[in-house]
């Protein structure tokens, strides 16, 4: 039987198969562009060790980090504790883990960074998915914590004392000093063997030595520059505090020192200081005596001049340092 196909229908046909073809090679076109999910949807967790244990929580959708949570609580308080909203903001603006650390606090960015490239890589399924647990802890408001347990059979000794230093510095050797000098009964503790002494170059400001050369500093100035050179991230107070008392502290040191034979000098500066930041002779050094019976070890200074060992820093290297 033959089908008789009118020129009507022969064109209805034809548009209507056209416009199917035309639909499905669309269809094809969209679904080829749609790109591929980047992420499993969620809140996925990791935890890296920064000054103490750093948690970052991202939520993802299929393909954007839409949120950041950061908990830097074991962290400095304002350094930084203080980070925290910088590096969140910038996790959000790059989407990966790729930050800058912010300055000042580069131990805790970098925590942020290592916790945060966890997260992603749990959000797109190369690794197993973590969970973090945190043991809730009482806070009593002493800032020591809570005293540790020690069984009877575990003391060897005990000792009784005024005041007890935990640290053998040189912070910690003038307060065991001093506080000896004022009659305490005093016992300094370190996590060393032997303590690690005193600094041979020690910060002041307002000192007898600065006041006889004629050294003034504008304590304000400092505690800005002090705070610009940290980019914030400074305690002002204490900053203060040391620029307010550091000089009677080196008057003090000076006065043992003489006891030993001992001169300290006070540390004139250089007028070409070519830095950023503004330099401030605020430093004393002790001029450690040279014994004439030894023969005198040679080194270079950082002049470039040899000079004996005993007198690299004290009178070779005269623009650093003020002559009598």
């Amino acid at each position: 039987m033959k089908n008789n196909l009118s020129r009507r229908a022969f064109l209805r046909t034809g548009l209507a198969g056209g416009a199917s073809l035309a639909a499905a090679a669309s269809g094809a076109v969209s679904a080829a562009a749609a790109p591929a999910a980047l992420y499993r949807p969620g809140t996925y967790s990791a935890k890296a060790a920064g000054i103490g244990d750093v948690v970052v929580t991202m939520t993802f959708s299929t393909n954007r980090i839409t949120d950041v949570v950061l908990d830097v609580s074991h962290e400095t308080p304002g350094i930084g504790q203080a980070a925290a909203e910088a590096l969140k903001k910038s996790l959000m603006a790059s989407q990966s883990a790729e930050i800058d650390a912010v300055s000042g606090a580069t131990i805790t960015s970098r925590a942020v960074h290592n916790a945060a490239a966890r997260c992603i890589a749990q959000a797109r399924g190369d690794i197993p998915v973590e969970t973090i647990t945190s043991e809730a802890k009482e806070d009593d408001g002493d800032w020591l914590g809570k005293a540790p347990e020690i069984a009877e059979k575990d003391i060897a000794e005990t000792h009784s004392t005024d005041i007890l230093v935990v640290g053998c510095g040189t912070g910690g050797m003038f307060a065991i000093a001093s506080a000896a000098e004022a009659g305490g009964k005093v016992i300094g503790i370190d996590r060393f063997p032997v303590g690690t002494g005193v600094r041979e170059d020690l910060g002041a400001i307002d000192s007898r030595y600065q006041k006889a050369w004629g050294t003034k500093i504008d304590k304000f100035e400092f505690i800005a520059m002090a705070t610009q050179y940290a980019g914030g991230h400074i305690q002002q107070d204490l900053v203060k505090l040391w620029a307010d008392h550091s000089g009677a502290v080196i008057d003090w040191l000076g006065d043992r020192l003489a006891e030993r034979g001992i001169e300290l000098w006070h540390e004139s500066g250089d007028k070409d200081d070519e830095t950023r930041y503004k330099h401030f002779p605020i430093g004393h050094s002790p001029r450690l005596p040279i014994d004439p019976i030894k023969p005198a070890k040679w080194l270079w200074n950082s002049t470039r001049r040899a000079v004996p060992s005993g007198s690299v820093m004290w009178s070779a290297a005269a623009s650093h340092r003020g002559r009598r």
